[in-house]
């Protein structure tokens, strides 16, 4: 999905551009390079979105100025309203994994915690 793409490092962004955050960050550390010749171990990157990315991948690149548009904008607002949450009327259901690789299970609890009428079904 294109969406997910252009959006995902945007929208953890309040008030602040993403400006490609994971790309600047694997370069600051050893820890995301598997070329390491030491035992420490090498960061999970499974779910970062890179510009190359709108490069290499075909279905990616009619979205490329899409994407360096909202990584370079500035006007984020917070993602989701925490106060209308807790008010929540309609009823949520939810997958929650145990060992989630791409989500830490009590982050994903406090979540849920937060939205009114949230049903999980807890599974690995």
């Amino acid at each position: 999905n294109p969406l997910f793409a252009i959006f995902h490092e945007p929208i953890y962004c309040h008030g602040k551009p993403a400006n490609w955050s994971a790309s600047r960050t694997i370069q600051e550390y050893d820890q995301f390079s598997w070329t390491q010749k030491n035992d420490v171990p090498v960061y999970f990157t499974g779910e970062m979105i890179f510009p190359d990315m709108f490069k290499d991948y075909a279905n990616l690149r009619p979205w490329a100025g899409a994407a360096e548009i909202s990584a370079q904008d500035a006007n984020w607002a917070p993602r989701y309203d925490l106060e209308q949450l807790s008010k929540n009327q309609v009823p949520v259901s939810a997958v929650t994994y145990f060992d989630d690789m791409y989500l830490d299970f009590g982050s994903a609890q406090d979540t849920a915690s937060k939205i009114k009428d949230t049903e999980q079904y807890m599974t690995n």
